[in-house]
């Protein structure tokens, strides 16, 4: 089996389809069901607690856009934070499955506060 088939196979085991050719706007939040029933969101980090299945998930959204939209804040608050991936089959699915050849562009909402111009995102490619 191809490394981009064992993607989509992962896939519709968590979601019951492959979303390779799904089209619009993507959101993607960890969270978790609270005893009261609401889904807060977890502030990610180093105490946040692992979870190599949503990993998985976020780093295959990822996969699927045109551009990932990031803040300010969030380079702030990570300052090692990249979105280059390296995982080969995640990078044949996107090829083969999403049928896009470049890596997603990053984009950065910010008033440009405090932004550190060098932060590795920002020196990332694509630009």
């Amino acid at each position: 089996m191809s490394l981009a088939l064992d993607v989509g196979a992962r896939l519709r085991t968590l979601y019951g389809d492959d979303p390779a050719r799904d089209e619009g706007v993507l959101h993607v939040v960890a969270s978790w069901r609270a005893p009261d029933g609401t889904l807060p969101v977890i502030a990610i980090g180093a105490a946040s607690p692992e979870s190599p299945t949503d990993a998985f998930a976020l780093r295959a959204a990822r996969m699927r856009a045109d551009a990932i939209v990031t803040t300010g804040q969030i380079l702030r608050d990570e300052p090692a934070l990249v979105h280059a991936e390296h995982d080969a089959a995640l990078l044949a699915w996107r090829r083969e499955a999403v049928g896009r050849r470049e890596p997603p562009r990053s984009v950065v909402l910010t008033s440009g506060r405090s932004l550190d111009a060098r932060h590795p995102l920002l020196r990332a490619r694509p630009p």
